[in-house]
């Protein structure tokens, strides 16, 4: 269900020209406290369910101008761009993409997956 609230969101963003693509998005969600416990040990693997480039949880704070969710009471979801450049490989948006010399068009973690194989 969260899921789908945010591609609501991320859906809405398209159309106001907020992003192009849901790679290109930073999501940021106001989560309900009845929810948090769920949410928070999960944090991590928010930014793969949802294929965005980041994603930030606060609690409960309330979000004005963001999406406001009807099927799950409390929850916002606001849609920005994306910080960072695109990375070539994985096309994520990460402030990384850049920063190292021999791969600069990269993001760190395709850096250490890249590193790991052996040619």
């Amino acid at each position: 269900m969260l899921r789908g609230e945010v591609s609501k969101a991320l859906e809405e963003a398209r159309t106001r020209k907020v992003i192009g693509h849901a790679l290109d998005a930073a999501v940021t969600l106001s989560v309900p406290e009845e929810l948090r416990a769920v949410v928070n040990p999960n944090a991590d693997e928010l930014r793969t369910v949802f294929i965005v480039s980041k994603v930030n949880i606060l609690a409960g704070e309330g979000l004005p101008d963001a999406y406001q969710s009807t099927g799950i009471p409390g929850l916002a979801v606001r849609i920005e761009p994306a910080p960072g450049e695109k990375c070539e490989r994985c096309w994520v948006h990460d402030p990384s993409v850049g920063v190292d010399a021999l791969h600069k068009t990269i993001c760190a973690r395709c850096i250490k997956v890249l590193d790991r194989i052996d040619y």
